[in-house]
């Protein structure tokens, strides 16, 4: 539950990034999928849980940890640091990981 307090801001993270990174042309549309997502895996995630919690009461737990690094390691390689600039035709400002 802590980390969920801590991170549960990511539904309203994804919409400002999706407003941000579209363009007006494509912005209803974009809202449109990001809220679709979040409904179906909002629905799909109750239900794998139930499956899951009949064949170990930690296995929910488990995979839910074990995709929320599978989703943050997506994240930090593949999203652009800074949104696409308009007319630029590119993806944005690098791969997420830095260089130390």
């Amino acid at each position: 539950r802590v980390v969920v307090g801590l991170v549960k801001q990511t539904m309203t993270s994804s919409k400002a990034m999706t407003l941000q990174w579209s363009s007006d042309r494509t912005r209803a549309r974009a809202i449109g999928l990001t809220s679709s997502a979040a409904t179906f895996g909002w629905v799909a995630g109750s239900s794998v849980t139930g499956i899951l919690r009949g064949l170990s009461p930690s296995a929910p737990s488990a995979v839910a940890v074990s995709l929320y690094a599978v989703c943050a390691s997506l994240v930090l390689s593949f999203l652009p640091l800074t949104p696409p600039r308009p007319g630029s035709g590119g993806g944005g400002g690098g791969s997420g990981g830095g260089s130390s």
